[in-house]
């Protein structure tokens, strides 16, 4: 029973016949997987982007392993990625990526890449005084078929230039249909 808003839910709460036959779907839906990991603090050492799976982080019906979201049911996935980003370098090229390593093919394979070539501007466009900061932010966002078994992961070219923070930093996923 698809079209239905939460007032319609909740007055057909008051009629048990109706309700029975609502159910099930609510029930499909809640078993549907989906993950929302925070930016970390601190960089790493790596090119990988270390989340966090505590706090605000959530899983359900996927795992989270060596900086991998790993999932467990195959499907349609709508994935997400935003990381914020130190351009305070003269002039710099920073490639954000997500990949799926999957034993479908026996390799990694690139989902989504975002390339920004950012020259620091020497006057900050408010007039005043930006603190040595200049920040970008890159997004990037998908739907794609995943198998059970496959690993999604975000890079950055050069780590260093993350600026850390779980509220700046994120990935996801949620399925969309089996």
């Amino acid at each position: 029973m698809q079209g239905f808003t939460l007032i319609d839910l909740l007055w057909l709460r008051t009629n048990s016949n109706v309700i029975l036959a609502v159910q099930p779907h609510l029930q499909h839906i809640q078993q549907k997987a989906f993950a929302h990991l925070m930016g970390p603090n601190t960089v790493g050492n790596t090119n990988i982007v270390q989340w966090v799976n505590e706090g605000d982080a959530i899983i359900y019906n996927m795992s989270y392993n060596n900086s991998k979201l790993i999932v467990k049911n195959a499907g349609y996935y709508y994935l997400y990625s935003t990381l914020q980003l130190n351009a305070v370098e003269k002039c710099s090229l920073i490639t954000h990526k997500v990949i799926r390593k999957t034993k479908a093919y026996g390799r990694e394979l690139e989902l989504m890449k975002s390339k920004s070539f950012h020259c620091l501007n020497p006057i900050p466009s408010n007039g005043k005084d930006s603190d040595g900061q200049d920040l970008l932010q890159s997004f990037l966002a998908g739907i794609f078929k995943l198998d059970s078994e496959d690993e999604i992961y975000v890079t950055l070219d050069n780590i260093k230039k993350m600026h850390p923070g779980p509220t700046e930093n994120f990935m996801g996923a949620f399925m969309i249909s089996p």
